[in-house]
């Protein structure tokens, strides 16, 4: 009887515990940084599935299941978009910002995201100039763009060097693991070229001060 008892308190303790999680409601603001007016965009939240036709630059809420670590993206036709958010998010963090740039020509295709892209951040300068050889070695850049312009083709042409972009989301780690690369890139051509190479970057990825 003792031991049906204790096992019961059990269950309840742990049925308590998840009832008494409470769900996190997230805002979402926009920060419009471009001369186009909107149209529509999608956000979508990658842990609960869900996608959100946006069709205005409103702010807007969305309950979350419980405090956490989430991956957000937002994607919209007419912009290059960054989505900033707290690591993890709680009731007092609970702020996702979306940010809207004018979308510029180029030819980049656009990837999502993959860990495995940063494995190898420890690059010696043996590894980077044979990645330069085979023309595998990039800045990381986060955003929708679709075409490389002009001067981007004069950059990897002279210095062996592109540039990959990523899914728009901007969370905590990506952004670390891209400014890395980057920083690492940054410290080889510092130290084959002087600064003289940085005025010939047609844009500043992560890592640059």
């Amino acid at each position: 009887m003792k031991k049906l008892t204790l096992i019961l308190i059990v269950i309840f303790n742990i049925n308590s515990s998840i009832a008494s999680e409470k769900k996190i409601v997230a805002t979402v603001i926009f920060e419009n940084f471009a001369n186009e007016k909107f149209s529509s965009g999608e956000f979508k939240i990658f842990e609960t599935g869900e996608t959100f036709q946006i069709n205005s630059m409103e702010n807007f809420t969305v309950e979350l299941p419980k405090k956490g670590k989430y991956r957000f993206s937002f994607y919209s036709n007419d912009y290059i978009s960054y989505v900033y958010y707290p690591s993890k998010i709680s009731e007092k963090k609970n702020i996702i910002t979306i940010r809207l740039t004018e979308l510029k020509s180029s030819n980049f295709k656009n990837e999502n995201l993959s860990f495995s892209d940063y494995a190898d951040l420890k690059m010696t300068d043996q590894v980077i100039l044979e990645k330069i050889n085979t023309k595998k070695l990039n800045f990381i850049i986060h955003g929708i763009i679709n075409n490389t312009p002009e001067n981007y083709s004069e950059f990897i042409e002279k210095f062996g060097i592109g540039f990959k972009t990523k899914n728009c989301v901007v969370d905590p780690i990506s952004f670390k693991k891209a400014t890395e690369n980057n920083k690492r890139i940054i410290e080889y051509l510092n130290k084959t070229y002087g600064n003289d190479w940085i005025k010939e970057l047609p844009t500043k990825p992560f890592g640059f001060k």
